[in-house]
């Protein structure tokens, strides 16, 4: 039921730097309900031999959209299984400049990578009585594989999450959460195509936002562990690389207050996956795997 059009122009203003301006409209065809926006788009790319790679993202919008977007969406709480949930869109921007920005940083020594990726979204409510709201997010992560000899790989990593949202809208809650992941794990070769690999990982997360704890979207403090094995086997068909994993996980939540949801359960698994790319070693990024031959 939508109609619209967009139209858009930009140029690359500096080696590896572009702007792009624009002009987007939608409306419905069976009620009285449009999106009307301006809009800028920053983009920049540079790759250094000592300093890494680094990317930038800018989006400015002058938004007036009354056109409600509801839609159902996926909900896991860790621990718990998950399920779709009703999301009604809570119309943030009917008269709205909307500020996006994304910065990122790849840093890829030996073996050594380092990656650092941070979000900022802003919307400056131009409507009377409405509430201007912020996210940011920042997410930090590295990896260092070590060959220890007999063609067996030793990967410890770290991960770092970190979520703010404030003044949020239709019935989401204020947010201020802090994730630590820690994870060791071993590749053991067996034959030509196959190995073994075996991980173990530590969570520790905190919520530093004091809200109603009977909320379904509150997730309380935790400590979790992680125990997973799994057997691989790599074969080539017909121009596709066939990976089937056969294994096993347990996997252990202790939470700091609502101790009733703790959790302590096994799980078996079967996959099989079939692509073109290269297979990941050791959970390396494929264009790393020339450094390993």
């Amino acid at each position: 039921g939508h109609r619209g059009d967009n139209a858009y122009g930009g140029a690359e203003i500096y080696p590896g730097i572009s702007l792009s301006i624009g002009r987007s409209r939608q409306w419905l065809l069976a009620a009285d309900e449009r999106s009307e926006m301006w809009y800028s788009l920053l983009s920049g790319l540079r790759n250094t031999p000592r300093f890494g790679r680094f990317e930038l993202f800018h989006m400015l919008k002058f938004v007036e959209d009354d056109i409600a977007d509801n839609l159902k969406q996926w909900v896991q709480q860790p621990g718990q299984s998950g399920g779709l949930r009703d999301f009604v869109d809570p119309a943030i921007t009917q008269d709205t400049i909307v500020n996006q920005g994304f910065f990122g940083h790849t840093y890829a020594q030996e073996s050594l990578t380092i990656r650092s990726k941070m979000r900022l979204d802003h919307y400056w409510q131009r409507r009377d009585g409405a509430k201007n709201s912020t996210f940011f997010g920042l997410i930090n992560k590295a990896d260092y594989p070590v060959h220890v000899g007999g063609g067996v790989l030793v990967t410890p990593r770290w991960k770092s999450m970190w979520r703010r949202r404030t003044e949020a809208w239709g019935g989401q809650l204020e947010l201020n959460a802090l994730r630590q992941i820690v994870s060791l794990s071993g590749l053991f070769p067996l034959l030509t195509h196959t190995h073994i690999e075996i991980g173990v990982e530590g969570m520790l997360f905190r919520n530093y936002e004091p809200v109603d704890r009977l909320s379904p979207d509150y997730v309380d403090d935790f400590v979790g562990k992680v125990f997973t094995a799994q057997y691989t086997n790599r074969v080539a068909y017909l121009g596709y690389d066939i990976i089937a994993n056969l294994g096993f996980q347990v996997n252990n939540i202790n939470f700091k207050e609502l101790k009733e949801f703790d959790v302590s359960s096994s799980v078996a698994f079967v996959e099989v996956f079939a692509g073109i790319e290269q297979e990941r070693l050791g959970g390396r990024p494929t264009d790393r795997r020339g450094h390993y031959y």
